[in-house]
């Protein structure tokens, strides 16, 4: 009867061991898999940040291309009022000149 109960302490004991060893295992890779989860979550929302800046940088680039078009025009009016004002200044000149030759 004592090896009995002497057998069914080593049985528990061993049993027990084997629970502990079991866990020895198990809580490590429960806390690698919340690192990973975690690491997953924040790629997705690092992923999502950076798309919503390539969109405001296309849309900046694409104004940026719109105001430089603008600038051209502008420029060309420019040039063209101010040959306009040359020629006027230059006829002006003339009929002065004129005016003054005539007297």
């Amino acid at each position: 009867m004592e090896e009995t109960a002497i057998t069914r302490i080593r049985a528990f004991l061993k049993r027990r061991a084997f629970a502990v060893g079991g866990l020895a295992v198990i809580i490590p890779l429960l806390v690698i898999i919340f690192l990973l989860s975690l690491f997953m979550l924040a790629q997705y929302f690092v992923s999502k940040e950076s798309g919503r800046k390539d969109t405001a940088l296309g849309k900046l680039n694409l104004q940026i291309a719109e105001l430089t078009s603008l600038l051209s025009l502008e420029k060309g009016k420019s040039r063209s009022l101010e040959d306009e004002l040359a020629s006027i200044q230059a006829t002006l000149a003339a009929a002065r000149a004129e005016v003054g030759v005539s007297r």
